[in-house]
């Protein structure tokens, strides 16, 4: 973000790059890990990239199985200072949405015709950036 230091972005902007970041078609999307070695993303890879872009700090390194790159020790899950970060209140990134019937908020997002409960979950079972990013920008996640 131009202008600000990293330690003044609030979580809303910080969401705001990383919506910004899901919809810009540089990141090709992947399941099952933050970020494969070779290249392409999870979604929350992307919010990992993201951090960084915006001035945050990460140790990247190669994982055991060096087919993926982790992230401060992280390969599967959002490191906690991410999470943190975006003011996600959970590293796989809790989504939520309202019960149409009774507008009370459940922690799960349908899709496919089944409840997903995590951006993680919803990543891995197809739903592309865009989708994610919509989520993401109607304020569909559990935050602090």
């Amino acid at each position: 973000m131009s202008g600000k230091r990293f330690d003044e972005i609030t979580p809303t902007e910080a969401r705001a790059e990383w919506i910004k970041d899901l919809r810009s078609g540089a990141y090709s999307q992947i399941g099952g890990r933050l970020h494969a070695a070779g290249g392409g993303f999870c979604c929350l890879g992307v919010a990992c990239e993201t951090y960084k872009r915006c001035g945050g700090r990460l140790r990247e390194e190669l994982a055991a199985d060096k087919e993926e790159v982790a992230y401060d020790g992280s390969a599967g899950l959002l490191p906690a200072t991410v999470a943190a970060w975006l003011g996600l209140s959970k590293d796989r990134g809790r989504a939520q949405q309202s019960d149409e019937c009774s507008g009370e908020c459940r922690e799960s997002v349908m899709f496919q015709n089944e409840a997903r409960d995590s951006l993680v979950e919803l990543n891995d079972d197809g739903m592309c950036f865009e989708e994610i990013a919509d989520l993401i920008e109607q304020d569909k996640l559990v935050t602090y």
